[in-house]
């Protein structure tokens, strides 16, 4: 019940809290004045009482005195005769009368005092009457006789007594009655007095109850509440934390929970507010940083030409810490030549318009110039030009570059086209003699060769700067790669004499096969063409700890030592009176380097002006023996995990990776050596690299053991650091030459699969019209050998699933049907699982495509490089194998 009150009082409003709260003691008040003004009216009503019993009593004692006043005149009368004792008797009379009366109207509530009332007033009447004759007794009419009777006298005088014994007695237990009522009603009237003394205490105490139980509620519902709601302000304005909500669901409540509201919505705005001074402070932070770390030099510059502000890359670019280029003037270090512009420029700035891309110079610190290129705009609220100086330098230097390589190009290219388009001319419009034509074609042929250098060594070079490059390192013998330079220029010049000098102990080195020839073929060329005059051009190759250097000598014209710095960069070529009469693009040198840095090698030229020049370079070594290294905790038995990897460091950072799980850990870096070992132990699982020190790399062990149903299953994890390419897998087992190949390599790639081809057929698949006729012309020379033509793979496998051929002769990249999915159909049907291959493409491929072309499945040569003699060799040779393998 007091916990559904209080529920009930703290949902009133603070208006009803109030009412209720001046209402209580004014309630009290009321009920009290009630209480008091009931009491009041009975104690009245007894009084009355009191009074009225008083009255009655009082009347009857006057009746009984008047009639004893009465009774003792007549009696005197009587005795005396004498008159003047009538008075009493006279005065009685009328009174008496007018108290009985009163007494009746007195008694009328009480019937038992109304009856004795009526009897004392027949009394009463009985004695007044009786008097009266008493009197008339000695009245003058009967004279003398009346009064001489004493005997009847005396006699009236006893009845007389008699009738007034009666009326006292009457009149006595009349009055005796209304006694004891005055006693009762007095001890009612003391009791009610009481009881209103009693109420009115009681009234009293009910009032200050509730003026202090109103004082209570006020106190507790409002005053204690109030300060709550006042602390809890004061908590919100320090911040701090609030104290519990106020109960309720009155006004102050209400405020509370307002102010709670407002403690949350102030306390998400600082949080935001903090969250957003963070990131003021983290732009302040970056923005700072930017200007750190920025190339350029951040700067602002008052309206004086003074700097203000300087960014630190103004040490970089100009040499000046920034303390000591504030309050400077921008002029003094402007170059003179270009200050008149500059302060043309500054003053169009000032006047507020926005400058972009002006360029000027300035003088450094150490006294040099460097080109800068300015952004400047002014602002009309801080009065200062902000600018922006980027270092200019290097894009001129590009910019050069580029005009030189631009014009050097231009010439290369327009003297073989010239030559090839004046001669092609020539032989269409002459009828020229069997020399002659023979003359102009091999000029033609030559420029050919010219001119596709130039493009190769250039698009070489882009891939491998954007990264695309790809290589296939492998475990090579490097002297024959010399002796293959020295065959390439022989008989090309007679004036000079190139020679190999490298012991026959020299340990293989890990390289790119075809990268080694073409860095070679460049430093040769370069060495032949910067030795005008002819003499011996010498390649050298020694051990050096794990490295194998080869440099290669010549007797040439030289360089002085400032060219040498700027040797292998792009587009260079050392300027002077002998060298502009030599052609060449600035390309060669620079394709070298990127090259032999790819391999982990160096370049580096030793050089003396008028004395020749000597390129080196180095080769890393491959890896020598192929030991098999197990762990510590099992020398034989079940492996594992094999781990064929090359790279000694990941190696090691496996095996301690695995060092706490107790596995039988196996590594080698020779696949040979690791398909060894699983003919041993079949192990749990392979951990495999793709580049290996071996002649066989990933992709051969992964054919190998793919290949084998017994090892189809082993689990094989390829860990490499080039994502493999997935087209790759469609060849199975094709070689892989360019297009960009020479003739010679196109020719020895027909002749493996057709060494005799008499009586073959030659599917020549290429989108291509022209290639296609210039394949069948290369090849219309090789005896009995019938040539069919598709554009694309569709045509291709429709006619193959018709007629098998004895070659095929495919592009890659073709419309319907691409060379890839020619060679995945061929490869998954049995009956053409066998069918050669010649895959012809411009595609670059990944060291994984190359891979899979090494299988001997197909073999890729270069549309460019179709050679007439060598394609001929080509298909004798693939035919010859092709009829035994049939017979």
């Amino acid at each position: 019940m007091i916990e559904q009150l209080f529920r009930f009082w703290s949902r009133l409003s603070i208006r009803s809290k109030g009412t209720v709260v001046i209402a209580l003691p004014i309630l009290c008040l009321a009920i009290a004045i009630v209480i008091s003004s009931l009491l009041s009216r009975r104690v009245e009503l007894a009084e009355q009482e009191v009074k009225h019993t008083q009255e009655v009593q009082l009347h009857s004692e006057q009746i009984l005195r008047l009639l004893v006043d009465a009774e003792t005149g007549v009696r005197g009368y009587l005795l005396t005769g004498n008159s003047e004792f009538l008075e009493p008797y006279s005065n009685a009379q009328d009174k008496l009368l007018d108290a009985v009366e009163q007494l009746e109207s007195l008694s009328q509530q009480n019937p038992n005092q109304l009856n004795r009332v009526e009897v004392i007033s027949k009394l009463v009447d009985q004695r007044l009457v009786s008097l009266q004759r008493n009197i008339a007794l000695l009245s003058p009419s009967r004279g003398t006789a009346v009064l001489a009777a004493e005997g009847e006298r005396l006699q009236t005088l006893i009845r007389g007594k008699s009738a007034m014994d009666m009326l006292r007695k009457k009149l006595g237990e009349f009055i005796a009655v209304e006694e004891n009522r005055l006693a009762e009603r007095q001890q009612i009237l003391e009791q009610e007095r009481e009881l209103s003394r009693a109420a009115l205490w009681l009234a009293g105490i009910i009032g200050i109850v509730g003026g202090l139980g109103a004082n209570y509620l006020y106190t507790v519902s409002v005053v204690r509440r109030i300060h709550r709601l006042q602390h809890n302000a004061l908590a919100v304005a320090a911040g701090e934390a609030l104290a519990e909500p106020i109960p309720g669901e009155d006004e102050i409540s209400q405020l509370d929970q307002a102010l709670y509201a407002t403690a949350d919505q102030i306390s998400q705005k600082q949080d935001r507010l903090q969250a957003a001074n963070r990131q003021i402070a983290e732009a302040a932070r970056k923005e700072k940083a930017l200007l750190d770390n920025s190339l350029d030099v951040i700067c602002s510059i008052d309206g004086e030409g003074r700097f203000v502000e300087v960014s630190p890359a103004s040490l970089k670019t100009w040499g000046y810490l920034p303390h000591e280029l504030i309050g400077r003037f921008y002029e003094e270090f402007v170059v003179p030549d270009d200050l008149e512009k500059t302060r043309a420029i500054a003053t169009e700035a000032l006047a507020g318009k926005s400058i972009s891309g002006f360029e000027n110079r300035y003088v450094r610190k150490d006294g040099s110039w460097i080109d800068i290129v300015w952004s400047a705009s002014w602002s009309t609220t801080e009065q200062l030009l902000f600018c922006v100086a980027r270092n200019n330098t290097e894009r001129k230097e590009v910019e050069r570059l580029k005009n030189e390589f631009v014009s050097t190009v231009s010439h290369e290219l327009r003297t073989p086209l010239t030559s090839l388009r004046g001669f092609s001319e020539i032989l269409l419009r002459k009828a020229c003699s069997p020399e002659k034509q023979r003359q102009y074609l091999t000029i033609i042929q030559n420029e050919s060769k010219r001119l596709t250098n130039l493009i190769n060594d250039f698009l070489d070079l882009q891939r491998i700067e954007s990264g695309k490059q790809n290589y296939d390192f492998a475990p090579i013998d490097v002297v024959p790669l010399l002796h293959e330079t020295v065959d390439l220029f022989a008989g090309t010049d007679k004036l000079h004499v190139i020679r190999v000098e490298a012991p026959d102990s020299l340990p293989d080195v890990k390289a790119d096969s075809d990268r080694i020839r073409q860095v070679l073929s460049n430093l040769v060329s370069n060495a032949i063409k910067y030795s005008p005059d002819g003499g011996e051009v010498v390649i050298s190759a020694v051990q050096q700890d794990a490295l194998v250097q080869i440099s290669i000598t010549d007797r040439g014209m030289g360089m002085a030592p400032e060219a040498m710095a700027r040797l292998f960069t792009k587009f260079y070529r050392v300027d002077n009176a002998n060298t502009r009469k030599i052609g060449g693009t600035g390309l060669g040198l620079a394709l070298v380097k990127e090259i032999i840095e790819a391999h982990d090698g160096q370049v580096w030229v030793e050089s003396e002006l008028g004395q020749g020049s000597t390129f080196f370079f180095t080769l890393p070594q491959a890896i020598q023996g192929a030991k098999a290294i197990t762990n510590g905790n099992h020398s034989s038995g079940a492996i594992d995990i094999l781990l064929v990897e090359d790279d000694t460091s990941f190696t090691e950072l496996l095996r301690e990776e695995f060092s706490h799980t107790g596995l039988h850990i196996v590594s080698t870096a020779f696949a040979e050596q690791a398909l060894e070992l699983i003919q041993q132990h079949l192990p749990r699982l392979i951990f495999l690299d793709i580049l290996l020190a071996g002649e066989m790399d990933g992709w051969d062990f992964l054919v190998a053991i793919k290949g084998d149903r017994q090892l189809a299953s082993l689990p094989v994890m390829v860990i490499t650091m080039t994502e493999p390419n997935t087209k790759g897998l469609v060849f199975k087992g094709a070689e892989y030459l360019p297009k960009t190949a020479a003739p010679e390599m196109l020719q020895q790639a027909v002749e493996h699969y057709l060494p005799q081809s008499s009586s073959k057929v030659l599917l020549v698949v290429d989108d291509d019209p022209n290639f296609r006729q210039q394949v069948i012309d290369s090849l219309d020379e090789t005896a009995d050998v019938h040539f069919i033509e598709a554009e694309n793979g569709k045509q291709a496998l429709e006619y193959i699933q018709q007629q098998l051929p004895d070659l095929l002769i495919l592009d890659l990249l073709m419309p319907q049907i691409n060379g890839f999915e020619v060679l995945q159909f061929l490869r998954s049907d049995r009956n053409t699982l066998t069918l050669p291959v010649l895959v012809m493409t411009g595609a670059d491929l990944t060291s994984a495509e190359k891979a899979y072309l090494k299988q001997g499945l197909a073999t890729l040569v270069s549309k460019q490089a179709v050679g007439t003699e060598a394609l001929i060799q080509i298909v004798e040779q693939t035919l010859s194998v092709v009829g035994r393998a049939r017979g």
